[in-house]
């Protein structure tokens, strides 16, 4: 192993200790604007070029979702206590619905499919709303899901609106 002779580690350590002569300087209104005018135009040396250098390295790096499914695979097999269940458990959690309980296995998906281009095919693919032909349509429930269980399927209870439209309609009942 060969020694680093004193010389180049006291400058390392100099420059290390050493700061740069404006850092923690505010530059002012009227430099900004010169700089953003001077510097306007100008595109980076390695926009649209490949990094080939750059590209090896981060190759290496653990992304998001993997990240994600090494936290998900850390929590596999872990156990809540019983008093963090009974707090969690039927009303006291915060998504608790009435009781309430869909079975999709039972056909909710496809009926709720047949029954949107049931309604879609009937508006002719027209907006109720404002009038506008295709985009983005919903299939509207006039009367609510949840609280007329016996119409969800009823033809009579649906309308075509857009995407705009729909949300506006949801926003007035809120207002009302």
């Amino acid at each position: 192993m060969t020694q680093i002779p004193n010389r180049i580690m006291i400058l390392t350590e100099r420059k290390k200790k050493r700061s740069s002569w404006n850092k923690g300087k505010k530059l002012s209104e009227k430099h900004r604007l010169k700089l953003s005018i001077a510097h306007q135009g100008n595109v980076g040396y390695w926009r649209g070029k490949k990094r080939p250098d750059i590209s090896e390295k981060l190759s290496g790096i653990i992304r998001p979702k993997e990240v994600g499914r090494k936290i998900s695979e850390s929590l596999k097999g872990r156990k809540h206590s019983e008093e963090w269940k009974e707090k969690i458990r039927g009303e006291k959690n915060p998504n608790w619905k009435g009781g309430v309980s869909f079975n999709y296995r039972q056909g909710y998906k496809k009926q709720q499919m047949k029954w949107r281009n049931a309604i879609l095919e009937r508006d002719d693919w027209v907006c109720q709303g404002c009038k506008k032909r295709g985009g983005k349509l919903c299939a509207h429930h006039i009367k609510d899901w949840k609280d007329y269980p016996n119409l969800r399927f009823n033809l009579n209870n649906g309308i075509t609106l857009c995407k705009e439209c729909h949300q506006l309609e949801h926003k007035s009942r809120l207002n009302n």
